[in-house]
Order: C-alpha cells, then structure tokens, then sequence
C-alpha cells in the first residue's frame, strides 16, 4: 500500500475520530463488522453453490438431449444407407455395421433394428423371403387377426443372443411401440416412445425398463409433404432399443455433475412418479428430499416429455470455500482484540478489510459474468454447427449477443438467395418487436456505420448522435465475413447511454461472427451442394430418356427389316425399304447431335470447347441445312421462309455456326407449334445478324435470361422433349465468336432469337443482286 494514500485529509480526520473514541467503541464496531464480514462471506458462497447448482442442472438437461441427438445421428446415417439400394439384403446391412461396436460406443444402446411397414397380404411374402435368407423357423409374431398392418424387425445388429430373439416381433401389438411409431410416420422426425418394459433383449435377472427411438424411412419418390402422404409412403422404420439404466448412467459419468457431489434421478413423463423412474444415482446414500439443493425440470426430447431431478449431495457442501465464515470470523475477532491494545493499527486494519471485500465483490461478478457467457457461447456454437438454416442461425447469432452484452436493442443484416438466385437482404431481431424496428431508421453507409460497411476494424467515438440513426448513444457494430472474405452480414448492437459497451463485449461479439461466418458458409455450401445433385439427377434422367427414345426406334425398325427379309418377298419394295433408311438416318442423326450436346457440355467445363476459323458463307450455310431438314420441316406441315443476301462470308468456325443455325432451327421446331419459321440474314456493318422466328408458344420476360443457362427450358420436360442444351450451347459458341445471342418473345406471341457475329477483319462481299426470298414446305 503506498504511503501517499494515507496522506488524504480526509484520512487525518478519520484519525482524530478513532483517537476520540474508547477501546469499547472500537471493540463493538470491531465485533458488528465481523458479524457482517461473516454473513457477506456466506451469502456470496451460498450465491456460489446456488449458481453452480443451476448451471449443473441446466448442463444435466443440455446432455440428456446431445446423448439422444448420438443415437439419432446413427438412425440417420442407418436410413440414408437403407436409402442407396431399392433392394437392401441382410448382408449389406450387417456390413454397414461390422466395423462399429454399437454397445460400446453407444452406453444403453441394444442394436439398430430395421422394422418394416407391412399390409397383413404381405406377411406370407415377407416371412418367404426371409426364410430363404436362411431363417428356415422365422415368422411374424405375435399376430392381430383383425389388423391389417404389421411392423415386423427384418433386420437387426448386432445380430446376437440378445437380439436374435427380436427378429420378427411384430411392434403394432405394443400399444407404446405402435404410438411412437405412427407419430414418427406423421411427423417425419425421430420420436421417443414411452418407458417400456418390453424390451426383447431383457432376460428375466437382469431386466430392466427402457424405451426405443424411432426414425421413418420413406419411398424414394413420393410426396412426404403432409401426414396423408407420409402414410402413404412409409417404407419401415429405423429403431433403436435403449437400455435406460446403462444409456443415463454414460451420460452422467460424462458430465461435470458427476465429480461436483451431485446426484439426478430421470423419470418418464410429466411427473416424478415411481411407475415411471428411468434412473436413479445408484451411490445415492441420503434422501433427496433433505438435500440442501434441488431441482425439477421438465425436458422435451423428440417428442418425449422427461421429468428430471437433480439434488446436491453431503459432497457439493464439502468444499473448503464453506469453511470461509469461520476464517473470517476469526480473523475478525483477532482484529478486535488488536484494535483494543492498538486503536490506531485496528482502525486502518477495519479500512483495508472492507477494501478487500469490495474487491472480492467485484471478483465474484465478474467471474460469474465471465462464465455465464463461455457456457451461453458453447450453447450456441452447439447450435450453429448443427444448423443449415440461415435465418435460425442469424436469430440464435443476435439473441446470444443481446444476452451476453448489456445492449438495450440488437438486429443481425444477412443477405440470402432465393430459388430464382435473387438476393434479398433480411434482418433478425432482439430486444424490440419488429413493429416497432420498421418505425425507426434503418442503418446507413454514413461516418458512423462506414467501417463496419466497409468491414475496418475500429473507427473513432462520435461526440454527438448523427443524423437519420436510431436513438442510440452507444453502438458496438461487427461484420460477418467468411472464409473468402465476403461481408455476409453484420450485427449491430446499440444502446441510449454513452459507453456502454466495453472490450470484452467486442471480442464476444467478434467470436460470435465467427461462428456465424461459418454456420452461414456451411449452409451455403449444403444449398449449392443439393442443387448441383438436383441437376445432375435430372439431367441423368432426361438425357437417359432422350437417348432411349431413338434407339428404340432404330430396334423397330430393324426388326421391321429382318421380318420382311425372312418373309422372302418377291418384289423389292424399293419405296419402302427407303423410307426405313431415312427413318434410321434421321433418329441416327438425332443420337448424334444428343452426343454432340453431351460432349460440348464436357468441354465447355473444362474450357477446351474451341473454333478454328476459316472463310465461311453463312447463306449458302443456311440453305444447305434447310435442305437437310427438309423432310422433317414436311412432316411437321411448318412453313418456312429465308431471307438472306446471295453472299454473306466471314471467319468463323463452319461447324460450330452450323451447330447453331440447327439447335435455333430445330427449337424453332419443337415449339413452333407447325406454324410458319421465318429465318432473316442480314448484316450492319462489320456484324452479321441471324435471326430465328417462331409463331408458337412464346416465352415469358422472367424466363428469357434463364433459358440460355445450362438444363434450363421454357417448359417441363414432360411437355417438349430435350436435354435442356441447345441454346446454352448456341451461347458459349456464339461468346466464342465475340458475338451476342438474345431472344425477342411474348407469351403466346412466338419467339424470335438473334445472333450477331463479328466478321472480323474480312469484308463483306457486297453485291447489287436482290436477296433470296425461298419456303420449304
């Protein structure tokens, strides 16, 4: 303590007034401030065992569920393998499992059972093929003559002595199982049964009650969007038989609750009733009704309710910060006993124990606030790493900083993609009611908010409020940047008085970006990665049912041929056999040009999609592909109609400008609707422009940028056939030429697509003789 502190005048005063007063004063002030030194000592460690206990508890209650999301996780890995195959055999499921040991990875956890949704016609089948799986004695059991559905186990692991016995048990006779079952089918979500005594691994020494989790497996293909359907296309379900004792005594042993001298019991159910206990300490060794903390609490997990009661033991009052108030009450008297031999030496001895005291005051808080917030940022980085949805991480981002910080008003800006790749900007709030957000001022790119917008670190204390802001005197404002430093949001927190927010609010507020940063980034990734799977299956699809279709003719029309050749016709029909070779040309050309979309399409991802230049008149190009297609012009009854000057040359690829002039045209075709195609050659100066017009079926505004994208049409696959190519290839080739593509449509008007084509440094040969006005019907 440094010797100017007791230079204070107002020090010397204090010293005359303890020098006027008698030795009994200073004893009875002595004695009255140990008194109080002893009950502040006290309450601040019962404070201590008080708040220890609620966080044990509430810890108690975070692990019950993040042990049940264990065994949900192993469901759903079970289910998406279940998902790969239409077929699964009790081989490859059993494979799925030989490298896990579920028992001891999992504490309580029996096996995982695949039970199949079965109508009572199916049971005869059913029991068939598993008997010829090489279970000559199985059968469904036990059966419901009335029911007309069963839910039998088909397959379970590991498949020993303690689940060999549950191979065929029909679950629809359990009242509990059947519930938990259906409520899986409805919801789509795992669910909790009840408690149950029902557990078929249960010998009859060591049984013990239990309960099975469920997770429904549906039909690839069908519709899950409503109850209805779900039942409709429910496949079975993925169980899993929990032992209670063994699954809460790991969970236990797993938390801190075990080594601070605390003690829980589980019960299923909305109350704490005997009938219904799922686990009890068993070094339980005092009535939990005389402990000194104890808690009840109701936990919600996957559709269960759990009744929980944690109860401190004679070991949680152990510690030896409960001895306190018996050292400071000595202290305190040998401080009165000093204070009457020496009244000046007692006296500054009584100012530094209150400086103390105040000093631990302050310790105390601080480090309960410092702990409140490390178990509020674990909780939520449990959260976001878990969750793929953005406006859930935003909302759980900007409720943990409002509650951590002393900010009266808290909103999180992030920007999201939609379906149509539109980007909007949206916001979540705490502390004030949407409402009431809308009538104030939005933030703007002023001095204020201008590092944050443009994501600097710090900026300078504004003196005054700034115009057009909320009412706030204090902000605290981060951005959310991710991995490649793109602004994904920011969160702003504010309040009305004037510093308010201090380091450690900015660097919890900091972490918490972090983490948004890469709950958004990793939503993002699973969005885009679920597209690209979305495309490429569609895609498999329609390109599947594009190339089956002219094979398919091509096999007819040759069996056409063999029949005619073994019938030893006499006369050769020369007209007919050469209508069977044009048809076989033309679907061969149509395979060719499916597998000249499909190879473009590869080298235009790899960048290896190139031209090679040469002298090319694009008229004469336009009329001899007019007369290729001829005959399917005729046979779709369209008119049509070129106009094109007698020479029209520049440099471009001739294969590649014929691949476009045949993917318009052959568009034109398709949705043509057979009225009139009009096809116009001109140039404008140094450009050539071709343009393609239909009469059909138009195109809406909102689609004529999309359609030119890759798989992209007008309408479903289900309407017009086509891979979805055509004009995204027009496109590349025509960028490769340093040109541009777009299309002039309406709804119900037509389509009229134009390409303009540099010609380079060739001129235009450039003649006086009229231009070509030619139809093909």
């Amino acid at each position: 303590m440094n010797s100017k502190k007791f230079s204070w005048p107002g020090f010397k005063a204090l010293f005359g007034f303890v020098k006027r007063q008698s030795a009994a004063h200073m004893v009875i002030l002595g004695i009255a401030v140990t008194g109080l030194s002893v009950y502040f000592t006290r309450s601040v460690i019962q404070r201590d065992e008080t708040r220890r206990f609620q966080m044990a508890n509430h810890h108690v209650e975070t692990m019950v569920q993040a042990h049940v999301d264990r065994l949900v996780n192993i469901l759903r890995h079970s289910r998406a393998f279940l998902g790969t195959t239409e077929r699964m055999s009790r081989q490859d499921f059993r494979l799925f499992f030989q490298n896990v040991d579920i028992r001891r990875s999992y504490p309580g956890l029996e096996g995982v059972a695949y039970v199949e949704n079965l109508t009572t016609a199916d049971l005869v089948s059913h029991e068939r093929e598993v008997r010829e799986d090489g279970f000559k004695n199985y059968r469904v059991w036990p059966r419901r003559p009335r029911a007309n559905f069963a839910f039998p186990v088909k397959f379970i692991e590991p498949f020993d002595g303690r689940n060999e016995q549950a191979l065929g048990f029909n679950m629809r006779t359990e009242p509990i199982l059947r519930a938990a079952i259906e409520r899986a089918r409805d919801t789509g979500q795992p669910v909790l049964s009840a408690r149950t005594n029902a557990l078929l691994q249960e010998s009859e020494h060591d049984a013990e009650p239990g309960f099975l989790l469920f997770l429904p497996v549906y039909r690839r293909g069908l519709e899950t969007n409503s109850p209805e359907k779900r039942r409709l296309a429910l496949l079975g379900v993925v169980s899993a038989p929990i032992r209670a004792h063994d699954f809460f005594a790991d969970m236990y042993r797993s938390t801190e609750v075990y080594s601070e001298g605390l003690a829980f019991e589980a019960y299923d159910g909305p109350k704490a009733r005997p009938e219904n206990l799922l686990f009890i300490d068993p070094n339980l060794t005092i009535d939990p009704e005389a402990s000194d903390h104890k808690a009840l609490s109701h936990v919600h997990v996957n559709g269960q309710e759990w009744t929980l009661r944690v109860f401190s033991t004679p070991e949680f009052g152990s510690r030896s910060d409960r001895y306190a108030p018996f050292a400071v009450l000595l202290l305190g008297l040998l401080v009165t006993a000093l204070m009457y031999w020496v009244v000046f030496v007692t006296r500054r001895q009584a100012v530094f124990q209150e400086s103390l005291a105040h000093d631990l005051s302050i310790a105390v808080k601080e480090r309960d606030r410092s702990l409140a917030q490390q178990e509020q940022m674990l909780r939520v980085a449990q959260v976001v790493s878990a969750e793929l949805d953005v406006e859930k991480v935003a909302q759980v981002i900007i409720d943990a900083a409002y509650a951590l910080s002393k900010a009266r008003l808290g909103a999180f800006f992030y920007s999201v993609t939609d379906e149509k790749h539109e980007s909007s900007i949206l916001h979540s709030l705490a502390g004030i009611s949407p409402e009431e957000f809308h009538r104030l001022p939005m933030p703007q790119n002023t001095d204020i908010f201008r590092p944050t917008f443009m994501d600097n670190d710090q900026n300078a204390p504004f003196l005054r409020l700034p115009e057009s802001h909320l009412p706030m005197r204090s902000y605290l404002a981060v951005s959310v940047v991710s991995r490649a430093g793109e602004i994904l949001g920011r969160i702003i927190l504010g309040h009305e008085d004037a510093g308010v927010f201090s380091e450690r609010d900015e660097t919890m507020v900091m972490g918490l970006a972090a983490q948004a940063a890469i709950a958004i980034d990793n939503a993002r990734l699973f969005q885009k990665n679920r597209e690209a799977i979305e495309t490429r299956d569609e895609f498999l699809s329609i390109c599947s049912h594009e190339l089956r279709t002219p094979l398919t003719s091509l096999k007819l029309q040759n069996q056409l041929v063999q029949r005619s050749l073994k019938q030893e016709v006499p006369a050769f029909d020369k007209t007919r056999f050469s209508k069977l070779i044009y048809q076989s040309a033309a679907q061969i050309d149509r395979l060719v040009r499916l597998v000249e979309e499909i190879l473009d399409i590869s080298r235009i991802r790899s960048g290896n999609l190139s031209i090679n230049p040469e002298r090319v008149d694009l008229a004469a190009l336009a009329s001899e592909t007019l007369e290729r297609f001829a005959a399917q012009l005729s046979a779709l009854n369209s008119p049509v109609e070129l106009h094109a000057p007698q020479e029209l040359t520049g440099i471009w690829d001739r294969l590649r400008l014929e691949q476009v002039f045949i993917n318009l045209l052959t568009n034109a075709m398709k949705y043509g609707q057979g009225g009139p195609i009009l096809i116009d050659l001109s140039y404008k100066g140094d450009t050539a422009v071709l343009a393609v017009q239909d009469q059909g079926m138009g195109i809406a505004k909102e689609h004529q940028v999309r359609i030119f994208e890759r798989f992209e049409r007008a309408v479903s696959k289900s309407e017009i056939s086509g891979l979805g190519l055509g004009l995204y290839i027009v496109k590349q080739i025509v960028d490769l030429h340093g040109g541009t593509v777009r299309v002039e449509s309406a709804l119900g008007k037509g389509s009229r697509f134009v390409v303009e084509l540099p010609m380079h440094f060739l001129k235009l040969k450039k003649t006086n003789a009229p231009l070509i006005h030619s139809s093909t019907a």
